[in-house]
């Protein structure tokens, strides 16, 4: 059911997904003031992609689908700084801003992925978790840690964003399947990125085994 609310928006040049985990530093003095406004309430602020350009404004700029985050942790340093860590929440579409100054505030749409419910959209959901599971348990052998919140989500769209969260893609790209409201076309994308993502990951490991042998993969056989 969509719901309609008013967010403080704090624009970013990366992009957060439902489900996701992000660890930030609040620094600047008005985002200072807002983690100090929403602590006492529901303690959630809006982060939406940003690409700055000089002499334009941030609310110009700022891509219009977001994701609320929710402050998870936070710890005082010195000067008023913050380090935070925040979980993403819920998709919202910016209808229009009702506060530019100390920090943006947007009147905001929740926003929702379309029911699907269909034996290839299974085959696809399936596949998709194969290969995922493929791609942590690479990623663990090369020591390169994914931030995960808890398993690998049952429903398709909280799995949907948690692939693409997770991808290792450009800002405009995850912007791209953040916005779509479709889970399939979600994982459809996601899936050719993610083999991608797969295939280099195991490459890099083949290239980690050789390596720790000097290039030989055994023993020669002598020759006769």
């Amino acid at each position: 059911m969509t719901e309609i609310r008013e967010l403080p928006i704090f624009p970013l040049p990366l992009v957060l997904f439902p489900g996701q985990l992000l660890p930030l530093h609040i620094f600047e003095q008005r985002y200072k003031l807002m983690i100090k406004d929403i602590s006492d309430s529901d303690k959630l602020f809006g982060i939406n992609f940003i690409e700055p350009e000089l002499g334009r404004p941030e609310h110009e700029l700022a891509q219009k689908v977001g994701c609320s985050a929710e402050i998870s942790l936070s710890v005082a340093l010195e000067e008023g700084r913050l380090n935070i860590a925040v979980l993403g929440r819920q998709r919202y579409r910016i209808l229009r801003y009702t506060q530019i100054n100390p920090y943006h505030v947007a009147e905001v749409e929740t926003l929702f992925d379309e029911p699907e419910v269909s034996e290839s959209f299974d085959q696809l959901l399936q596949e998709a978790k194969t290969v995922f599971e493929g791609f942590i348990n690479t990623a663990k052998k090369l020591n390169e840690a994914l931030i995960l919140d808890g398993g690998i989500p049952i429903q398709a769209e909280p799995f949907s964003h948690l692939v693409s969260s997770v991808l290792p893609v450009s800002n405009k790209t995850k912007q791209k399947l953040l916005e779509m409201t479709s889970t399939s076309e979600r994982l459809k994308t996601a899936l050719i990125y993610l083999l991608e993502a797969k295939k280099e990951s195991e490459h890099r490991l083949s290239v980690q085994s050789i390596s720790k042998t000097n290039g030989h993969g055994g023993k020669l056989p002598a020759d006769h």
